[in-house]
């Protein structure tokens, strides 16, 4: 649910009220707000005839996906992409003013997860790093009562001080 506080965040801010812009238009995935050249891909390919394929950034959104008039509505002085680029450790200083995306961000730190960007996309995580991110879904959770964790390894490669957090989110 980060994402759409996010979008519904930048679509608040006046310069996106302004140029009526709604919570879809920050999403690369939406035509609202993906670069027309690149369909939000953030690079073209160039097919070479006796090598593979080469990919260079995309000349209109120079790689961020969005279409320039999304770069222009701005929070806090960041746009959407500054904010995607952003690790969740950042992002905390950053949200502080905005308690329900600080809360998530939170629950993301504690859980060993600081390092992380925002943009990530979820395929690149590690094994680790996906459980504890559901971990950190979970305990964002309002539903109470007895709940049943099974975890697989969810240390590994974590730092010692990392580690320490998530045994505290485990005691807890």
């Amino acid at each position: 649910g980060l994402m759409d506080l996010l979008r519904q965040l930048f679509s608040k801010t006046e310069e996106a009220k302004s140029r009526g812009l709604k919570n879809s238009a920050f999403s690369f995935h939406h035509a609202d707000g993906r670069c027309p050249d690149c369909n939000g891909l953030g690079q073209q390919k160039t097919a070479l005839d006796f090598m593979g394929d080469v990919y260079i950034p995309c000349e209109t959104c120079k790689g961020t996906r969005y279409r320039p008039e999304i770069l222009e509505c701005l929070w806090n002085n960041k746009s959407v992409v500054e904010v995607l680029m952003m690790t969740v450790d950042e992002a905390c200083d950053f949200f502080v003013s905005a308690p329900s995306i600080a809360e998530i961000l939170r629950a993301l730190q504690d859980t060993g997860l600081g390092h992380l960007v925002l943009g990530q996309p979820g395929n690149s995580l590690s094994g680790g790093e996906a459980q504890r991110l559901r971990l950190a879904t979970g305990l964002m959770s309002k539903e109470k009562g007895p709940c049943l964790y099974l975890l697989d390894e969810p240390s590994t490669g974590l730092h010692y001080f990392d580690l320490l957090k998530l045994m505290h989110v485990f005691n807890r």
